[in-house]
């Protein structure tokens, strides 16, 4: 006699069991990534109760130091309340949205690797250190200062005579200057 454990599946059984088990492994993958790479523990000390009004870059890649990084996913809203950041939303589990303070942003750095020139914010976030990339056209914005009703221009440019950062041995940033 034969039992019915030892009958093959039927196909609309594979089919049902992927279609429960890979939303199930994502949600399970994302507040994984969310709790080992410290945006929860970011999401605590800075929680965003809604959407502040300002300028809206969609697309930029956020790198929670030393290992997470959000390629090209991150909503960013730069407000007169802080920089507020969230992902897109099929990585929002276990990632609600955050507002930074500006006095825990610092001013853009520009560096040059292999000929292209790549900037970012640095940001002091919970014993941590996060960097928020800048492509061109928010580099633009914040060259021309942003608008009054956007956000309060908080990143003037660093006059000549200004002492140079402090220098790295991994990279060599150099003050952000304007045009």
């Amino acid at each position: 006699m034969i039992s019915s454990t030892s009958l093959p599946m039927p196909a609309w059984g594979i089919v049902l069991l992927a279609v429960i088990a890979a939303p199930l492994f994502w949600l399970l993958l994302t507040g994984l990534i969310a709790r080992v790479g410290g945006w929860a523990a970011l999401a605590k000390a800075h929680p965003a109760r809604v959407q502040p009004r300002g300028k809206t870059f969609r697309g930029l890649s956020l790198q929670i130091l030393p290992a997470t990084s959000y390629g090209g996913c991150i909503t960013a809203v730069f407000s007169p309340d802080g920089l507020y950041l969230v992902p897109f939303f099929l990585f929002r589990f276990g990632h609600p949205p955050l507002l930074v303070p500006w006095k825990q942003v610092g001013a853009p750095v520009e560096q040059r690797i292999l000929g292209f020139r790549m900037a970012y914010l640095p940001l002091t976030l919970q014993h941590r250190s996060a960097q928020l990339g800048l492509p061109r056209k928010v580099r633009d914005w914040l060259h021309g200062g942003g608008s009054a009703d956007d956000w309060r221009p908080r990143f003037e440019s660093i006059p000549a005579s200004a002492p140079a950062p402090p220098a790295s041995p991994f990279r060599k940033p150099t003050a952000w200057r304007g045009h």
